[in-house]
């Protein structure tokens, strides 16, 4: 590489032509660099990181599973317990509080200590409130067992991420964000599936049983099995002093980085020097693993994830985007909990649980997506770069998911809303589920390899939005739906009105406004329309049909074509017959109808020639 050569931060050399046959025909240059030490975590072999990496996922499939299997719990626990849907509510939320701010907290003591104590200290965390949960009573042993458990397992949002960082280099981390996003969603998804055949066949109480039975599991693994991944001593290949800090001494004022030689030196195979000792089995299980330095050094890592937030563009964008996604999450996990139980779908708690299915299903898809295209589609993009890797090109793999999770969220939330056929909110939630995932690995792989030397504190602001999203979603949830109604909840159209009702202005400027909109078509009378196109039915309500429209009461005669009654499908009790329509010769239609529905093909009645249904009481 050319001596001199500035990038901006982020930016990697990765590839250089015809120097090593990799995956795309040219030299892999590894990133971040990595030391001469055999314990050095990048220096492991696949085996031995995938091993680790393994139990990390373990530990993170069982804290989702914990946080998630709730909803689907709710059912019993109102029946049993007497507690209300909108207090269940407030535990789905106050989890979300404690999954926002204990990772302010905890991270930095992974920082400071390592990330085997962290790992260790929540599982045992999460264990005890697992037991806590099962045997609760009251709506503040939920309430409590919720927040503590939310705030110990919020490091799996964090310091997974953080160990991802730790053991691979740039262009295996999308490889390793599949597995840690399928890890996450099994949680999210198949738990809530296993926690309802719990429910049914042994009791709510035995799904929490279970988590902490598989979390004692858990422990023992990180205790015995786990190495510490936190490398205090990284030096550049043959040398034993440490690398400089980019952050204090490379970055100029434009933002962009001069690379030193050493960067341009390392190559696809590192140099590991063999007469340094591998670290024995008890010094690689320690408990803690300190790093010598201030104290205040790591206290300010309270502070500066906010700091971060709010001066770095980037990682605001990141912030919203997961937690945008989260809180429609917690949207579509908290209504069919409520909703499916009752008419029109009767679910029990197993089918409740069984809502999940289809968004593991997307999940799954979405991780193999991933999977295949983010490493691949990288190499070759930087190849076609000049051998240059932008850490945003990790977000073209993202455009499409971004899209399926809108569409899934929308076709979700209509069609429970109008009480369709089970199937169309399951696909609803399967198409969410895919760009969920799909979306969410773009921008925490893009986050991870354009802010590596801040990924932590990144992380810890990062976490904390999307879960503040999700609380805010999760409080508001039930007054929300009660108020506006599911339909409005999950889909908007931007519009513009002048905030005027129709009938505060002069016939004259009505039809003239109706005219230009009409001109304009496709949805601008319905976007850009008066604030409403409807009177007041209780002062001055429909006296009767006429030839040209409808009499009202003050006996204004409004002049219609066309008539529409959204009648839905009560058509007889009501809709129909209690309009006081006659046919030719005089007689009411309830008359007419008395001793059963009469209609030809469906749509008109017989007398009637003006009279369609739409949704005829014979049309189904």
């Amino acid at each position: 590489m050319e001596e001199g050569l500035s990038l901006p931060p982020g930016s990697v050399l990765i590839e250089q032509d015809q120097e090593f046959a990799g995956p795309t025909g040219s030299q892999i240059r590894l990133w971040p660099v990595p030391s001469n030490d055999p314990n050095d975590p990048l220096n492991w072999n696949t085996s031995r990181k995938y091993f680790n990496f393994g139990i990390t996922a373990f530990y993170t499939l069982l804290v989702f599973a914990l946080l998630d299997i709730s909803p689907t719990l709710w059912q019993a626990q109102v029946e049993e317990l007497g507690v209300s849907w909108s207090q269940e509510n407030n535990t789905f939320a106050i989890n979300c509080v404690g999954l926002a701010i204990g990772s302010v907290f905890l991270i930095p003591l992974a920082s400071k200590y390592g990330r085997r104590p962290i790992y260790i200290g929540s599982s045992i965390v999460n264990c005890a409130m697992s037991i806590w949960l099962a045997k609760a009573n009251t709506y503040t042993d939920l309430m409590l067992a919720n927040l503590i458990s939310g705030f110990t397992g919020s490091v799996s949002e964090v310091l997974v991420q953080m160990t991802v960082e730790d053991l691979f280099f740039v262009h295996q981390r999308g490889m390793a964000n599949s597995i840690y996003l399928l890890a996450s969603n099994t949680g999210v998804f198949l738990a809530p599936i296993a926690a309802g055949f719990i429910a049914s066949s042994q009791g709510w109480r035995w799904g929490y049983y279970w988590c902490a039975i598989f979390i004692a599991i858990n422990i023992i693994l990180f205790i015995f099995c786990y190495e510490e991944t936190k490398f205090t001593m990284p030096t550049t290949l043959g040398d034993e002093h440490p690398l400089p800090p980019i952050e204090e001494s490379t970055i100029d004022k434009h933002g962009k980085t001069d690379l030193p030689e050493v960067y341009a030196s390392a190559v696809s195979t590192p140099d590991i020097d063999q007469a340094i000792p591998m670290r024995s089995y008890r010094q690689r299980m320690a408990l803690v693993t300190p790093t010598h330095a201030p104290a205040k050094l790591f206290l300010r890592h309270v502070w500066q994830p906010f700091i971060i937030l709010a001066t770095f563009p980037a990682i605001t964008y990141v912030a919203f985007t997961w937690g945008t996604q989260l809180a429609w999450y917690s949207m579509v996990n908290t209504t069919s909990a409520s909703v499916f139980p009752y008419p029109p779908y009767n679910f029990s708690t197993t089918g409740v649980g069984l809502l999940n299915l289809p968004a593991f299903i997307g999940a799954s898809i979405a991780s193999v997506y991933a999977a295949l295209l983010s490493d691949r589609s990288i190499l070759w993009l930087a190849k076609r770069n000049n051998g240059i890797y932008e850490p945003e090109f990790r977000l073209y793999t993202a455009i499409f998911p971004a899209i399926a999770s809108a569409v899934g969220v929308f076709v979700y939330g209509l069609s429970t809303a109008h009480g369709m056929h089970w199937i169309i909110p399951c696909i609803g939630i399967g198409i969410f589920g895919y760009g969920f995932v799909g979306l969410g690995h773009g921008v925490l792989t893009y986050l991870l390899d354009g802010y590596g030397n801040i990924a932590g504190d990144a992380l810890v602001s990062v976490a904390f939005v999307r879960n503040i999203c999700a609380t805010a979603i999760v409080f508001a949830a039930t007054p929300w739906m009660e108020a506006l109604g599911i339909r409005k909840c999950f889909f908007g159209v931007p519009y513009w009105s002048d905030g005027k009702a129709s009938d505060e202005v002069s016939e004259e400027e009505r039809m003239t406004r109706w005219e230009e909109l009409w001109a304009r078509g496709v949805f601008a009378f319905n976007t850009a329309n008066y604030r409403d196109c409807m009177f007041n039915q209780k002062t001055n309500g429909i006296k009767r049909f006429v030839a040209e429209g409808v009499e009202t009461e003050d006996g204004i005669v409004h002049k219609f074509d066309t008539v529409v009654l959204a009648t839905g499908y009560d058509a007889i009790t009501g809709s129909f017959t209690g309009m006081g329509l006659k046919d030719r010769q005089g007689v009411d239609l309830r008359e007419k109808w008395k001793e059963g529905v009469k209609t030809y093909l469906a749509m008109t009645a017989p007398g009637l020639p003006n009279m369609f249904m739409v949704y005829s009481p014979q049309g189904m």
